[in-house]
């Protein structure tokens, strides 16, 4: 699984199809664009939605600004 850049997930990705699964990493909950990471997994580019590092912004895994993203991957299935 590769994340951070995105671009460059999505470029390694293509040069390696069967090795690599693309996530998209974010520390903060405010800053992810659900419409966004719903569309990118619709066209097939992303896979999973990871890596978190909500710890990073001082945010603990069960805090309720995290539910929407968790949310969106149950909706997913991913």
């Amino acid at each position: 699984m590769v994340s951070g850049d995105y671009n460059t997930a999505l470029r390694w990705k293509a040069a390696y199809p069967n090795r690599f699964i693309v996530g998209y990493e974010f520390s903060d909950p405010a800053t992810i664009d659900l419409d966004f990471l719903r569309r990118e997994h619709q066209a097939r580019r992303l896979d999973v939605i990871g890596e978190l590092g909500a710890q990073y912004a001082n945010i603990a895994p069960n805090d309720e600004r995290l539910e929407p993203i968790f949310a969106l991957a149950e909706e997913l299935d991913i």
